[in-house]
């Protein structure tokens, strides 16, 4: 054979075995539970798309059709073979990377979704701040087809004037949304509301036009949470992201054009918003050891714009001056606390433990609270109003718990290794609704008898979940009655579950991690180590590729000598132990 000929040939042979050719997920179709965060990697044909990161990234959600990925979270796709060079990702509206920076490597577009080059795996992280990413879909190779996409308003320099949007909008049906989305510019006419969420505005052609959009659901600069409710004022010249909708109110039948689902891309030609988060300037009320004031938190309410409020929940201390309202249909009570500065209202928040409140005398005027609540600049009808919303009463004259007969429980453990706490002291423990490591928060050791697998809820054992054990006194405690453990992915996970491990029921097991929120109770979570009958298990193996056992000297979690493939060594007590 001619030698140039036979060159070729092997030349397409390895292009063909070094690419990833075809392949594509829609997480809509997989049946995936509704608020349930996925940990193990999904299956794209040629590929597989891992999602990770904070307690709430890789969960799926209705609202979208996608998983979820928030501040500082990672999707990581991974060609099983070969190379990817070509991968196409949808997502839901103005929920997406607006930066091509957002990939490790390799070249991709923001507007379409489409990255190319060729690498084995790509990360995408998401920058940090408020907001997240939807992921519709994933394709890849000869499935990652171009998406048909307008080619006008697709980038801030081509933006689409406030006429031309109203263009596409008239012509939809009612109640329809364009195909893809717009940048879109014009001046605003008029405001309608700004909160620290969201921005509605009015805007059109020219600041005294009648024909405008209006924006809804739209968050500031650079698609984050509005620190600086004036941000936007009439008579600015704006560039708006987001779907173009020709909304329908069904109760009046009236037709609104909006903008929406999106963010302002840029206010007089400025798209970074320079105004400190006044949220970094709060120093104190992190720990319930360690409360603000009253004072201190109007300190700092008084230093943010109108409307503001903070993204995470503060410890605060004080005496109740006025009971405004216990409704014990709604579960909450408002009061207010009187300060040195003046007074801070409580608003709407549940009880101790964050429970509803059932007894419509809870609490008086002359009770010492420390609650646990985000701060508000709440302004209605030109009136401004300090709050503290969003939370629950931490401790009411001391008291952390709500009665349980006069009885005061007393910790066995202290959640050392050589004294971990027990599971009756785990449900004992009042943990915020955040499911993620507060700061300074440290993990610890609980001990406990696998009991089996939760579903989802933590409230019935599952024969399928791979995820998560039930910790119980006993092995026989009702599922309900566990301790539900994360168990991330990794070789600690393919250790300790009882799917692939049924023998690992009915066992003692210490296990180390953050006491959080998990399946709406107290559980554990971020699970980093664990000890089954005396034997530790040893981190750091994760990343070892599938391999083949020759050594008969090879053992399983349960002690049993085994051959074939595996993916990596724990060392127990002197033995080479795999995890398959």
């Amino acid at each position: 054979m001619n030698k140039t000929l036979r060159f070729s040939l092997l030349s397409m042979l390895i292009m063909l075995c070094s690419t990833a050719f075809a392949g594509s997920i829609i997480f809509a179709n997989l049946n995936l539970e509704n608020g349930k965060q996925y940990t193990d990697p999904f299956d794209g044909g040629d590929f597989t798309v891992t999602f990770a990161g904070g307690g709430n990234d890789g969960k799926y959600y209705d609202t979208g059709s996608g998983i979820r990925v928030y501040g500082d979270g990672t999707m990581t796709i991974t060609a099983k073979s070969g190379t990817l060079t070509k991968v196409l990702i949808t997502y839901d509206g103005a929920n997406k990377p607006t930066e091509a920076s957002v990939v490790n490597t390799g070249t991709y577009n923001a507007s379409t979704g489409m990255w190319s080059g060729d690498a084995e795996t790509i990360v995408f992280t998401r920058p940090s701040g408020s907001g997240h990413w939807r992921i519709q879909a994933i394709a890849t190779g000869k499935d990652a087809e171009e998406p048909d996409t307008p080619t006008e308003g697709q980038t801030p320099e081509t933006a689409i004037t406030a006429t031309r949007a109203l263009e596409i909008i008239n012509a939809l049906a009612d109640g329809a949304t364009a195909t893809g989305t717009y940048y879109v510019k014009g001046v605003v006419t008029s405001i309608k509301s700004i909160s620290s969420s969201n921005a509605q505005f009015y805007f059109g052609e020219t600041a005294s036009s009648t024909d405008v959009l209006q924006t809804y659901n739209t968050k500031g600069l650079e698609n984050k949470n509005i620190t600086n409710t004036g941000f936007v004022k009439q008579g600015d010249e704006v560039v708006v992201f987001g779907s173009l909708q020709k909304y329908k109110n069904n109760s009046t039948g009236d037709i609104t054009p909006e903008v929406s689902n999106g963010y302002v891309y840029s206010v007089n030609g400025v798209t970074k918003d320079s105004t400190p988060d006044p949220e970094e300037a709060i120093t104190k009320g992190k720990t319930a050891d360690s409360p603000m004031t009253g004072a201190d938190a109007l300190g700092y309410i008084n230093n943010f714009s109108d409307g503001f409020i903070t993204s995470k929940q503060y410890y605060v201390q004080g005496t109740i001056g006025e009971v405004t309202e216990i409704s014990t249909d709604n579960g909450n009570a408002t009061f207010i606390m009187s300060t040195s500065g003046g007074n801070l209202t409580a608003f709407r928040l549940k009880g101790l433990e964050n429970k509803n409140i059932t007894d419509a005398e809870y609490i008086e005027s002359g009770d010492e609270v420390i609650v646990y609540a985000k701060l508000q600049k709440y302004v209605k009808d030109a009136t401004t109003t300090p709050e503290l919303s969003g939370g629950y009463i931490y401790s009411l004259n001391g008291k952390t718990k709500e009665d349980d007969g006069g009885e005061t429980y007393t910790f066995v453990g202290d959640g050392s290794k050589e004294n971990p706490y027990t599971v009756e002291d785990v449900k004992h423990m009042a943990v915020p609704e955040n499911t993620n490591a507060a700061e300074g928060q440290e993990k610890v050791w609980v001990k406990g008898i696998i009991a089996g697998a939760l579903n989802g809820q933590g409230t019935a054992y599952s024969e399928e979940s791979a995820t998560n054990i039930g910790l119980g006194a006993t092995a026989d405690d009702e599922a309900s009655a566990t301790v539900p453990v994360q168990l991330p992915s990794g070789n600690l996970r393919a250790a300790l579950n009882v799917v692939d491990n049924p023998e690992n029921k009915g066992k003692e097991v210490l296990v180390y991690g953050y006491i959080l929120k998990y399946m709406s109770k107290t559980g554990m979570k971020n699970t980093a180590d664990f000890i089954l009958d005396g034997d530790q298990f040893t981190t750091g193996i994760n990343d070892i590729k599938a391999q083949t056992a020759t050594d008969d000297a090879l053992y399983n979690v349960a002690g049993q000598r085994i051959n074939g493939s595996y993916k990596g060594i724990v060392i127990r007590n002197g033995k080479k132990m795999v995890v398959k």
